[in-house]
């Protein structure tokens, strides 16, 4: 049986002139079939979208262009204080979002804060591969308790956090395709970021590739990020995780996380845990490197053209068996050199 679906339609000509005009629309109503706030083509101009206030969001869907979302650009422009602030969204439960290009600035004429944001416990599912984020300050937050599910999403250009989960939330972001500005641009002195959990929250970014970045991907304050076969290339940090996180970058059968061209290519760093097995690093500084009652499980692993492949510092460890034949072209393996022996203030490699 066919569930029964209405259209409220956006965009020049249509009923509504935007998308919070049809999202409104349904305040106070009960709604007894599903919503579809369907988007025109073409470049949709607003200081900023928030979306809050309706429980049944789980019926309602705001679609552009699934096939092509360059085609449907949500593009935020300044307010009076010179600020645009992207799509909010505010505590709504299953809300569905397809098909858009999200377009934001960093001038001192525009500065777009980011292109989404959950908070409040907001739960939010796109399509896989229909959501582009283009410029901004930040990519997508999703704070306070929030949960995101977009594969395949796409970033490109934005001067901050790519992706920031923080406070108890959670996102699966499996394929994400992260392009920064270069790891040593700086945005009114910020650096950029490709993936970051914190606080408590958890992410999972399988298959996914960054580049351009401070760090690729980081989990800290007792947070975890789960990015197996992921790649970052050309950042200062890889995979780091600090303050107690943990950062799973593994192989899967043949398919290798591989972190390429960075001063560090998996870092663990004050009391986390990094668990790379498998994984490679390539023309990295150190390859993989423990700091600060640390942990790196590297077995399995192997490091090519570093100068460094596996460093173990200040009462850390790193696990390194089945990695000696395998990395090559490296100034120094090991450090310290010996197996199981204490170095770089007692520290130690276990190796084979």
């Amino acid at each position: 049986m066919e569930t029964k679906r209405s259209t409220l339609e956006v965009g020049p000509g249509r009923p509504f002139a935007n998308i919070p005009a049809a999202f409104d629309s349904l305040n106070g109503k009960r709604l007894k079939a599903d919503v579809l706030i369907k988007v025109a083509d073409g470049v949709h101009e607003t200081t900023g979208i928030t979306l809050v206030n309706q429980p049944e969001a789980n019926r309602i869907r705001i679609e552009g262009n699934r096939a092509d979302p360059e085609a449907c650009t949500l593009k935020f422009v300044p307010d009076g204080g010179k600020n645009s602030h992207g799509m909010i969204v505010r505590g709504l439960q299953g809300l569905h979002l397809a098909g858009f290009r999200f377009l934001g600035e960093t001038s001192d004429a525009n500065w777009t804060h980011r292109g989404l944001r959950l908070d409040q416990g907001a739960w939010v599912r796109c399509d896989a591969d229909t959501i582009r984020i283009v410029g901004g300050c930040g990519g997508v937050e999703i704070v306070e308790g929030s949960h995101l599910v977009a594969d395949g999403m796409r970033y490109e250009d934005v001067q901050e956090w790519n992706v920031l989960v923080s406070s108890g939330s959670q996102a699966w972001i499996r394929r994400s395709h992260i392009i920064g500005p270069g790891k040593d641009v700086r945005t009114r002195g910020r650096a950029p970021y490709g993936v970051l959990a914190s606080d408590g929250s958890q992410v999972w970014l399988s298959e996914s590739t960054l580049s351009g970045v401070w760090h690729g991907v980081q989990a800290a304050r007792t947070s975890y990020a789960h990015c197996d076969v992921s790649t970052v290339k050309d950042a200062h940090t890889g995979f780091l995780a600090e303050w107690g996180g943990i950062v799973w970058a593994h192989n899967r059968g043949d398919q290798r996380a591989k972190a390429s061209n960075c001063t560090h290519g998996y870092l663990g760093s004050h009391m986390s845990l990094v668990v790379a097995l498998g994984a490679m690093a390539e023309k990295c500084g150190t390859g993989f490197i423990a700091d600060g009652s640390s942990k790196v499980c590297a077995n399995g692993g192997m490091a090519i053209d570093c100068d460094t492949g596996f460093k173990s510092w200040a009462v850390s460890e790193v696990q390194a068996h089945g990695t000696k034949a395998h990395s090559t072209g490296n100034k120094t393996l090991y450090s310290p050199p010996g197996n199981v022996v204490p170095g770089n203030e007692n520290a130690i490699i276990r190796y084979s």
